[in-house]
């Protein structure tokens, strides 16, 4: 979202709520719902709702890579390790996929 950009981390959280009151289904806001809480330090809150977006979309590559930063961060590297393999597997031309796999080891 915006908000994640201009680091108002909050108000991106707020709107992740709403998208969700809105429409549970909708992966979006799940997705941002979870990348406020990443960013605000709150990984395992984070995961549950990335992990919410990822049951809905699961091609979706921003929701891989947040989830990949927090089971970094709360070291579970074997998770983070299978999310990588599913992003080198849904974009094997993409740098950023072969990066992100690259971080868990």
């Amino acid at each position: 979202t915006i908000f994640i950009s201009l680091k108002q981390y909050q108000k991106a959280l707020d709107d992740g709520d709403t998208a969700i009151r809105l429409n549970r289904e909708y992966p979006g806001g799940h997705l941002a719902r979870g990348m406020a809480l990443q960013r605000m330090g709150e990984h395992e809150k984070a995961l549950a709702s990335l992990s919410e977006a990822y049951k809905r979309d699961p091609k979706d590559r921003a929701t891989l890579h947040t989830r990949i930063i927090c089971y970094i961060a709360t070291r579970d590297l074997k998770k983070a390790q299978d999310d990588a393999d599913v992003l080198v597997k849904l974009a094997p031309q993409d740098a950023d996929s072969y990066h992100y796999r690259g971080s868990v080891y």
